[in-house]
């Protein structure tokens, strides 16, 4: 059901993009102007992806073409609405806005997460976002405190919690910390 509703989420844009188009190429009738073909183009282009996306078995994997073709959508009004007798405007946030969007659709599958937990036989150690991450060796703990939404970590002198809510493969994560705890005889306790 998440699938469909992200599909349809999708294509909603597309959808807006034709008709957008279609409108406009109603009320001026044949046009010089580029922009209610572009509309139109790129609005059945989405709607098609958001098809196939939708009949698909598996995930998009190399690229996110809903945000490639709107970034394409972004950089054509930045040209459109690009003066250069103006000094600064709203052109230039197209341009970027639009680049950053291409770029994100692009390498969608491929930029880092910075939510990481390194298990060893030394210990434990968990990154939770660029600067934030703390460890703890075996030996030191002696208590984990598990609940539905986080784990908390204590050990002699300090406790950190560990946030569950935004790792993807949280069951897994919960087995192999909970048998490793296990087989070193550290304590789990379930908090309601």
């Amino acid at each position: 059901m998440k699938q469909r509703t992200q599909v349809i989420n999708d294509a909603i844009p597309g959808i807006i993009l034709l008709f957008t188009g279609l409108g406009t190429l109603l009320d001026e009738g044949l046009t010089q102007n580029i922009m209610p073909y572009i509309d139109i183009i790129v609005g059945i282009v989405v709607v098609r992806l958001a098809i196939e996306e939708l009949h698909s078995k598996h995930a998009r994997k190399r690229f996110n073409w809903f945000d490639v073709s709107a970034g394409c959508v972004i950089l054509i009004e930045a040209v459109n609405q690009y003066k250069p007798y103006k000094g600064f405007q709203p052109a230039y946030f197209y341009f970027l806005v639009g680049i950053l969007t291409i770029l994100r659709g692009i390498f969608a599958g491929k930029l880092p997460t910075f939510r990481k937990v390194t298990l060893n036989d030394e210990g434990i150690f968990v990154r939770t976002a660029l600067l934030r991450s703390f460890s703890f060796s075996w030996s030191d703990l002696f208590r984990i405190d598990r609940s539905a939404s986080a784990l908390v970590f204590h050990s002699t002198g300090r406790a950190r919690t560990l946030n569950l809510r935004r790792i993807e493969n949280k069951n897994e994560l919960l087995e192999t910390i909970i048998g490793a705890a296990g087989e070193r005889g550290i304590q789990v306790e379930i908090i309601k």
